[in-house]
């Protein structure tokens, strides 16, 4: 059976990985006559913004404004980082602390428990958070670039992490870039 911290991490990890591609690389185009037009900035020049595989031409004088993609996950990673962040400054002070269990039967007794496992889903956690902010900034970034004049060349870029932990380290990597 897992223990209610591997339970936890475990729910995190799936909830940052689940979040990450629901980002999605499509951007929404307003235009000047209301409407919104979603897809991905491919490339652009001095006159048009070009969408899709099929390089649609949208024209630059009629787009309002560019909502660019991965802005949300960037965001939410950033939280999810500090709250990592935060508790692992709290439990990296390797302090222990005692509480009173008790057994079915009514036995009580003192139990010291450690902070090691506070420091490791701490980690866990800030890596988490780390790796989606990265991936939501190659994403906005990407786009954002390729939306600026004669940007469009595809980039692709991997970004190793490593998290101490007093158990040793975690690793981790995030694949991203302008495409």
């Amino acid at each position: 059976m897992l223990r209610s911290v591997d339970r936890i991490l475990g729910a995190v990890i799936a909830a940052c990985l689940g979040i990450m591609p629901a980002c999605g690389t499509s951007a929404n185009l307003h235009l000047k006559s209301g409407a919104v037009l979603e897809g991905k900035v491919v490339d652009s020049d001095s006159q048009n913004y070009y969408i899709g595989p099929a390089r649609a031409p949208v024209r630059r004088d009629e787009v309002v404004d560019i909502d660019h993609p991965g802005n949300a996950v960037m965001t939410v990673g950033i939280c999810v980082g500090a709250v990592g962040a935060i508790n692992l400054a709290h439990y990296g002070t390797g302090h222990s602390y005692s509480r009173t269990r008790c057994d079915a039967s009514g036995t009580c007794y003192e139990e010291t428990v450690s902070s090691s496992q506070g420091t490791k889903a701490s980690a866990i956690i800030l890596g988490a958070g780390l790796g989606m902010a990265l991936y939501g900034a190659l994403v906005w970034s990407g786009s954002k670039s390729r939306a600026e004049e004669g940007r469009g060349a595809i980039q692709v870029g991997l970004a190793p992490f490593v998290v101490p932990t007093q158990d040793g380290a975690a690793y981790g990597a995030v694949v991203g870039g302008r495409f």
